[in-house]
């Protein structure tokens, strides 16, 4: 699981890892779901993974939400996310 902290309707659309804290920017507005799809494609674009491989379990309507991904990418997204880390 991820926890990530999702700023909307920013300037611009950029990822920060942290060991404390993974906030996402990203343009869409909050409203109808629009953030949400844009934090799932940002996500799959930046670990190059399909976007199905990411899934909202909690906060849909908040911007502290947790996502899983799918057993089959969780390998690639930890190494990437230690990577950012080191």
């Amino acid at each position: 699981m991820i926890t990530l902290n999702v700023h909307p309707s920013s300037t611009q659309k950029k990822i920060l890892i942290t060991e404390h804290a993974f906030d996402i920017y990203v343009k869409e507005p909050p409203d109808k779901g629009k953030a949400n799809k844009a934090v799932i494609k940002f996500l799959a674009k930046y670990f190059d993974v399909p976007s199905s491989s990411f899934s909202i379990i909690k906060g849909y309507k908040s911007k502290i939400k947790i996502l899983t991904v799918t057993e089959d990418k969780m390998e690639e997204v930890k190494k990437t996310i230690i990577g950012v880390i080191n």
